[in-house]
């Protein structure tokens, strides 16, 4: 999206289990999922499962994700990380804590 508001990306550990979380700023949490990471040469596959939409999310992306997602997970160089998934792709800057 060229909204100008940024995605943010959360990768933690939640009962034992992996977990990513999408929130747009401005808008609010847009989804978590339970996430299983595959190597694919150069790229992470990701596997996204046990989603769990938020009030933010809008009407493509609960199509999409209502039985899991499966994306890919790219370096593009330091701290940039390429997503993307059928149909759409986002560059995320890392952010430190």
């Amino acid at each position: 999206m060229s909204d100008g508001k940024p995605l943010v990306l959360s990768i933690s550990e939640h009962k034992g289990a992996l977990q990513l979380e999408f929130h747009k700023s401005g808008e609010g949490h847009w989804a978590t999922g339970v996430a299983k990471f595959c190597q694919r040469g150069a790229e992470l596959e990701v596997k996204l499962s046990a989603v769990s939409l938020g009030p933010a999310a809008p009407w493509l992306l609960r199509h999409a994700l209502g039985n899991g997602l499966m994306f890919l997970l790219r370096r593009q160089g330091v701290g940039q990380l390429q997503v993307s998934t059928q149909g759409w792709s986002g560059l995320f800057a890392h952010k430190a804590p």
